[in-house]
């Protein structure tokens, strides 16, 4: 398969027209950087992580450093600019997967495991119903479809990580990554939507 992030030549004289510009501050010259090469990014990324939301989020974040990066006309290449592009994704993209890995090891500090743990104070058990009952609603009210089955599977239903690895296709890195960020817009949600108690 050919890297379509490096499908520009090195010595791309658009490359340094592009650059060129940007420095003095032409935001049309800014809108083509982005067009250029925002698809090629995005598929070498999604290629990579095998998350379409990650990989966009990323190519996002790689456009920016690197247009930062021209603007203060601090690029010493600007003819390899394709090549600094993807090594910027690349690294941005082995960063959030570290990262991420170090955020599953911390299981003490898992938000979702401390909601849906069952707890020995009296009042909690009382507020056990409405507690699932707003679980529910707020799950049900996410946008992506495999973060609503995921969720809902894994936490309340209790099925097996191997069971939900071979029926939604992922590998058991691949899991624990999407689990977590399914975990975080969760999170974003339920603190939007049920007011926290004091």
């Amino acid at each position: 398969m050919t890297d379509p992030a490096a499908s520009q030549p090195e010595g791309d004289p658009v490359a340094q027209r592009l650059a060129a510009s940007i420095r003095t501050g032409d935001r049309r010259a800014e809108d083509e950087f982005v067009r250029r090469y925002s698809p090629g990014l995005v598929t070498l990324l999604r290629v990579r992580s095998q998350d379409p939301e990650l990989a966009k989020d990323l190519a996002q974040e790689a456009l920016r450093v690197v247009l930062l990066r021209m603007r203060a006309g601090q690029l010493e290449q600007p003819d390899a600019l394709a090549g600094f592009l993807r090594g910027t994704a690349l690294n941005l993209l082995a960063n959030e997967l570290r990262r991420s890995e170090r955020r599953l090891a911390d299981a003490s500090s898992d938000w979702m495991d401390q909601i849906v743990a069952e707890s020995s104070d009296p009042y909690d058990t009382v507020e056990s119903d409405d507690l699932v009952h707003n679980m529910r609603e707020v799950i049900g009210s996410m946008k992506v479809e495999r973060d609503r089955d995921l969720l809902w599977r894994f936490y309340v239903d209790e099925d097996p990580k191997d069971k939900l690895c071979a029926q939604f296709d992922l590998s058991p890195e691949h899991f624990d990554r999407v689990l977590h960020r399914a975990r975080g817009r969760l999170k974003e949600l339920w603190q939007s939507r049920v007011p926290m108690r004091t």
